[in-house]
C-alpha cells in the first residue's frame, strides 16, 4: 500500500525524470479515489503569477496507483473523471482474473 505522501514522491520524481524542474504539482487540486490519486500540475511561472501566457497546455494529470505506486499518464482529451472510470474498470477486470 502506498501512502500519499509516496505517491506526490513518486509524481514529483517523474516529473523531474522528464526533465521538466519548472513544474508545480497542485496539491490542492488532488483528486483520491479507491485506487489511487490524480496529481495536476502546471509550470511554475504559471502558479506563481497566474499569467496565461506562461502555463502549460496538454500537460496531462498522473495517476499514481495506491496498491503498487505505479505511475500513469492520463489525458486531456476528457474529464479527469472518465480517466479514473476507466481506471477502476481496468483495476477490477484484473483482480477479478
Amino acid at each position: 500500500m502506498v501512502t500519499f505522501a509516496e505517491a506526490l514522491k513518486i509524481a514529483r520524481d517523474y516529473l523531474d525524470i522528464s526533465n521538466n524542474p519548472s513544474l508545480y504539482i497542485m496539491e490542492d487540486l488532488t483528486i483520491e479515489f479507491e485506487y489511487g490519486w490524480v496529481f495536476f500540475y502546471q509550470s511554475t511561472e504559471r502558479v506563481k503569477i497566474a499569467g496565461v501566457l506562461v502555463g502549460l497546455g496538454g500537460n496531462a494529470p498522473v495517476l499514481v496507483d495506491k496498491l503498487d505506486g505505479t505511475l500513469h499518464r492520463t489525458g486531456t482529451a476528457y474529464r479527469q473523471e472518465k480517466y479514473i472510470e476507466d481506471y477502476i474498470k481496468k483495476k477490477k477486470m484484473n483482480n477479478s482474473k
